[in-house]
C-alpha cells in the first residue's frame, strides 16, 4: 500500500484535537500520525486559545509543524457586513422564535474554518507532489 503524502490534524486548540496533537508529537501512531496540523483562526478567538496555540507550538512544533490560516477577521466581518446590508456567515446567534429558545442556522464554520483548511491541504499536498516529480492525476 502507497503511503500517504500527507496526513492532517485539524488543530482546533480545544480538548479534543490539542489531545490528539500532544498523542501524535510523542508518536502514539508511529509513522502514521499527521505531518501537518493546520489552525483555522477566526482572529476573534479569546487570549486563552492563541496563548495555548503558541505553547502547542512550543512543545511540538519541530515534530508535527503547525500552520495556522485564516479567511478574514470573523467579527470585523459580521460588523462590517450588518453596517452595509451585505451577505455575512451566520455565527451561532441564540434566538427566540415562537416563545422557543433556539440556535439559527450557521454557516461560519464552513466558511471561516472548513475552507481555509481544505484550501490549505490542496496547497501542501500540490507542493509536496511537485517536490517529488509526482505529475498525473490523483
Amino acid at each position: 500500500m502507497n503511503e500517504p503524502l500527507l496526513r492532517v490534524l485539524s488543530l482546533g486548540a480545544g480538548v479534543q484535537s490539542s489531545t490528539l496533537y500532544l498523542m501524535a508529537v510523542k508518536g502514539a501512531w508511529g509513522d502514521r500520525g499527521p505531518t501537518l496540523a493546520v489552525f483555522a483562526d477566526t482572529q476573534w478567538e479569546s487570549r486563552r486559545v492563541y496563548d495555548w496555540l503558541a505553547e502547542l507550538e512550543r512543545i511540538g512544533g519541530d515534530v508535527i509543524p503547525i500552520i495556522s490560516v485564516t479567511a478574514g477577521n470573523i467579527r470585523d466581518d459580521l460588523v462590517s457586513g450588518i453596517e452595509r446590508g451585505h451577505r455575512i456567515a451566520n455565527i451561532p446567534f441564540h434566538a427566540v422564535l415562537d416563545g422557543k429558545k433556539s440556535m439559527l442556522r450557521r454557516t461560519c464554520t464552513k466558511e471561516y474554518k472548513l475552507e481555509p483548511i481544505r484550501k490549505t491541504v490542496r496547497r501542501e499536498y500540490d507542493r509536496i507532489r511537485a517536490e517529488r516529480g509526482i505529475t498525473g492525476k490523483l
